[in-house]
């Protein structure tokens, strides 16, 4: 881009490494090289006639040296953003409200494919489809921009800004939508790094270091932790959490999952949540109950890993408790009170669900059972999106194999539960 500096890091013999992708090229005999806008500032001792393209774009070395023929070995050249940019993006993680919006939307304009070299490949894998053809298609269709991000994954703490980043972008896409390319590349790459390979489940309990314990209590997303007592009652003996680790992010956890061993299928979340509640014995139990899921960070949103956490934790479980049999979910059901409000010949009932006075008698509360449970299984299996279901908490379950169980009434009576569900709940096994 113009007014960026870049400089050679790399000097690279064809015949030496003939696939790797180059920036430039030129018979380059040494590294004294600063390239400023549209110009090439030489030391005294620098080479001659150094070719550099106007616009940077990934190209192999076979097809530069059939354009430069004399030359024998090539300069791998890589951005350096202005000082304040460049420390933005890799030391200094923030929103996206305080990050130069430059930074991003140059991100997604200079940083695509190289057009002439794409086209000109696309039309030889059309003419001949050859294995050679293909390779040299996904090699022009890579964006700079996933080399960029690749690098930037070595530094120090690199993973951790990366995933930071990306959860930026996302916040900022509805206003910027240019940049799904940005987020697209980065998708790519962490299906990559955060594949189950790399990934290390462990237990979590009051022995785990407080830093990570800390993160729990911060990042819970379906029943908030009120504060230390809170936490270290769902770690008690009846009780299981367990998470995803990446060996770049060790002490960040990216998803962890929380278990009640019971005895049958629990139809409300306030038992088991209850600091006081007695700790049962759990070799007697027969059931195991995911009663919380989260994602810890928003920057891995769409890298799937709770179908895989959940089949994990269900094998260990089974394999430390022989009795338990039934593996069952006491799940939310986050979009049934918006969808009920959007009803218009639903108007007075959802004005009724919000006023809340029913809370309090149980003959009301008993009338409204008989029609909202109705409504909700509606909601359920009918309500779909791209023929599934439109709640997001189903749809999640139901697309890991599990099967839906039952509705529960007064299944979570928190203000959350209420705001969102009208108190139903629902179980997955």
């Amino acid at each position: 881009p113009v007014g960026t500096q870049v400089t050679v890091v790399q000097l690279v013999h064809l015949r030496r490494e003939p696939r790797m992708n180059v920036h430039a090229v030129g018979d380059v005999t040494d590294r004294d090289f600063v390239f400023g806008a549209g110009m090439v500032e030489r030391h005294p001792h620098a080479a001659r006639n150094l070719p550099v393209q106007a616009r940077h774009g990934v190209r192999s070395p076979r097809q530069f040296q059939r354009e430069h023929r004399h030359a024998e070995r090539f300069a791998v050249i890589v951005p350096v953003y202005p000082p304040q940019a460049h420390q933005m993006l890799v030391r200094q993680p923030q929103r996206v409200a305080e990050r130069p919006q430059m930074l991003f939307d140059q991100l997604a304009a200079e940083f695509n494919p190289a057009e002439i070299a794409l086209r000109s490949a696309s039309e030889a894998w059309l003419a001949s489809p050859t294995a050679e053809n293909l390779i040299a298609l996904q090699e022009a269709a890579a964006a700079p921009r996933q080399e960029l991000f690749r690098r930037l994954n070595q530094a120090p703490e690199g993973t951790a800004t990366l995933v930071s980043l990306r959860g930026d972008i996302l916040a900022g896409l509805p206003a910027h939508p240019g940049w799904q390319v940005i987020d697209a590349d980065l998708t790519h790459l962490f299906n990559s790094w955060f594949n189950r390979g790399f990934l290390s489940i462990e237990r979590i309990d009051w022995r785990t270091p407080a830093i990570v314990l800390e993160k729990l209590i911060e990042y819970e997303a379906v029943h908030e932790i009120s504060g230390w007592p809170d936490l270290r009652r769902r770690l008690q003996s009846d009780r299981r959490c367990f998470g995803f680790f990446h060996p770049a992010l060790p002490d960040e956890p990216l998803i962890f999952i929380e278990v009640a061993l019971t005895r049958g299928i629990a139809s409300a979340i306030q038992p088991l949540l209850a600091v006081d509640a007695p700790v049962a014995d759990a070799d007697k139990a027969d059931t195991a109950m995911f009663y919380s899921i989260t994602n810890c960070q928003p920057g891995l949103r769409g890298v799937s890993f709770g179908n895989l956490l959940i089949k994990q934790v269900a094998q260990k479980l089974g394999e430390e408790f022989r009795r338990i049999k039934t593996f069952s979910t006491l799940s939310p059901i986050p979009g049934f009170c918006s969808w009920l409000n959007r009803q218009p010949s639903l108007a007075a009932l959802s004005e009724t669900v919000r006023n809340g006075g029913w809370r309090n008698d149980a003959t009301a509360r008993s009338a409204l059972e008989g029609k909202l449970m109705p409504l909700c299984a509606h909601y359920l299996t009918s309500v779909l999106k791209n023929n599934e279901p439109i709640d997001p908490v189903a749809r999640f379950h139901l697309g890991n194999g599990a099967r839906a169980e039952r509705l529960n009434w007064l299944a979570d009576i928190s203000p959350r539960g209420i705001e969102r569900s009208a108190e139903i709940g629902r179980a997955h096994v």
